[in-house]
């Protein structure tokens, strides 16, 4: 019995209870009913499976093309001329009108043909030049192998030495043939070549490198080219799975929490939400150790810990540089800390490739050394790092400097003609305060932000303080003193940041008039006290 499933008929075997596959997708299978010997399941061309004798399609002739000639005939003009004259034979004798304008317009393609027959030949001769030219890496002369790149010669290296290892394999297991053999003997006289012309270049390389890891120790890293900051930066590999169980979680940290982070670094604008990068404000503490290395203890046995002091004078690094990334419901998306001398950044995995990694990384490594390295990086580590010097060149783009043109063919979207004019100030320089124009003058751009950041932080907990006091109050008079003065620190907090914000502006718009320029310039100045935020902040006014 026959049966239907879908696209494939089946032959139903009732007393064997099993099924044997006819007309199936691709297949074609003989098969005897009474009254119909020989025929076969088949699908037509509209995807209906019918049985009988399935007709032959007749062959389609190939229509001669002028891409056809040149198949057919090449560049050699003297059988372009043969076809010529069958063609013309044939347009003499044909009497149907259809196919002898077929004939006509092969004619006419092979007149073009003979036309073109010169560049053609000239083509050929192009073709058989580079084809004799076309040599194993190991057959190249000397001189060849010294014109090509570094790139050009570490690719035919590479493919040199991998034919030699396999060469050499087979001839010690004696499956070389002759003319294998030659091949081998071909690529042991070449050797030496490969390996003074790959010293040469290993040399230059190792020279630009070392050129290019000085600007960075400097802070130009705007200047050398994204491998050679990788180069510099990442000292070895991390397996990507290794901290799966801290990315795919939905907090980095379930303990961490906004208040733990006081400093407000930075706000990230992702599209869809902003995000807060948040710093600690804790003081660090270090074991006291002796010569040997040891711990030492105190007459209870316990740790010994340097003192602040102490701290300062070795020049350890007195407080926290971990930066946390809060969503807009206060969850640490991402972070970055020191991981033994080492960045170690993460984020989980529903807030990656959107820049916050970049970011952090970035204001991160703002608190030390630009000599100080990245450390071992998985593949996604590799790419922050990447975009961590894409950010440098774009910062730097923007700042007006001088990008090389090596650097910038790593990024094209990236182009120096398209960093737009410096935008005017909005205010004159005699306009700002006296306070701002005095911390342009005693600040650097790099103390006034670390200055603003702190005092954002300190704004969320003075600004707490105040609506605590406010609550307490149930009278004009109860709780009128620690009200008042809640409200003072948070007024004050505001006028400050307002004064190093315009600071900042002038940094920006008048680096004439600030610390950078005036490093060495003394300014008379007499003292005056203010009171902010509880307690007491001599501030100077420059004498006209």
């Amino acid at each position: 019995m026959l049966v239907r499933f879908g696209n494939v008929i089946c032959n139903w075997d009732l007393s064997k209870g099993q099924m044997g596959l006819f007309g199936a997708p691709g297949e074609k299978k003989e098969v005897q009913q009474p009254g119909k010997l020989g025929g076969i399941f088949y699908r037509t061309e509209s995807g209906k499976v019918v049985y009988g004798q399935k007709p032959i399609p007749k062959a389609r002739k190939k229509k001669i093309e002028p891409s056809n000639l040149l198949q057919l005939f090449g560049s050699q003009p003297e059988k372009i001329k043969e076809h010529q004259k069958d063609l013309q034979g044939k347009v003499e004798k044909e009497t149907d009108p259809k196919k002898k304008v077929e004939l006509i317009k092969q004619q006419a393609f092979t007149e073009l043909a003979e036309q073109n027959k010169k560049k053609l030949k000239e083509k050929h001769k192009e073709a058989e030049a580079a084809k004799a030219e076309n040599k194993q890496p190991w057959e190249m002369t000397r001189e060849k192998l010294e014109s090509l790149s570094f790139d050009q010669f570490f690719e035919v290296d590479q493919i040199t030495a991998k034919r030699y290892a396999d060469l050499y394999w087979r001839k010690r297991d004696g499956r070389i043939t002759e003319s294998e053999t030659k091949e081998l003997n071909s690529i042991e006289s070449s050797l030496d070549d490969f390996h003074d012309i790959g010293k040469k270049h290993s040399d230059e390389m190792e020279k630009r490198q070392n050129i290019a890891n000085e600007k960075i120790k400097k802070g130009r890293a705007y200047e050398v080219t994204k491998k050679q900051f990788r180069e510099y930066h990442i000292t070895g590999t991390i397996q990507d799975s290794a901290y799966d169980r801290t990315v795919k979680r939905d907090a980095i940290n379930e303990f961490d929490t906004v208040e733990k982070y006081p400093i407000l670094v930075k706000v990230l604008d992702i599209g869809n939400e902003k995000i807060e990068l948040r710093q600690e404000d804790e003081y660090l503490r270090y074991v006291k150790t002796n010569q040997e290395g040891d711990m030492e203890r105190d007459e209870h046995g316990k740790a010994l810990y340097l003192t602040k002091q102490e701290i300062k004078d070795r020049g350890l690094r007195e407080k926290s540089s971990n930066i946390t990334a809060f969503n807009e419901k206060g969850e640490p998306i991402a972070s970055v800390s020191d991981e033994w001398g080492a960045d170690g950044v993460f984020v989980i995995e529903k807030y990656q490739k959107k820049g916050i990694g970049t970011q952090l990384l970035k204001e991160f490594r703002k608190q030390f050394e630009p000599s100080r390295q990245i450390g071992q990086a998985t593949s996604m580590g590799v790419k922050m790092v990447d975009s961590l010097h894409r950010e440098y060149v774009r910062q730097a783009l923007t700042e007006g400097k001088k990008v090389p043109d090596e650097v910038l063919k790593d990024y094209p979207e990236l182009k120096q003609s398209d960093v737009k004019d410096k935008q005017e100030p909005q205010w004159k320089y005699e306009e700002y305060s006296d306070w701002s124009r005095q911390l342009a003058r005693n600040n650097t751009q790099e103390e006034l932000q670390k200055q603003l950041a702190k005092l954002q932080g300190e704004q969320v907990k003075n600004t707490a303080s105040h609506l605590r006091a406010v609550d307490k109050t149930t009278s004009m008079q109860s709780n009128s003193q620690h009200r008042a003065q809640s409200g003072n620190v948070v007024r004050g907090n505001y006028e400050r940041r307002n004064a190093i914000e315009n600071a900042l502006e002038i940094h920006k718009y008048y680096p004439e008039k600030t610390k950078a320029a005036n490093e060495k310039k003394v300014n008379k100045s007499v003292g005056a006290i203010y009171t902010f935020y509880g307690r007491r902040v001599s501030m100077s006014r420059k004498v006209a």
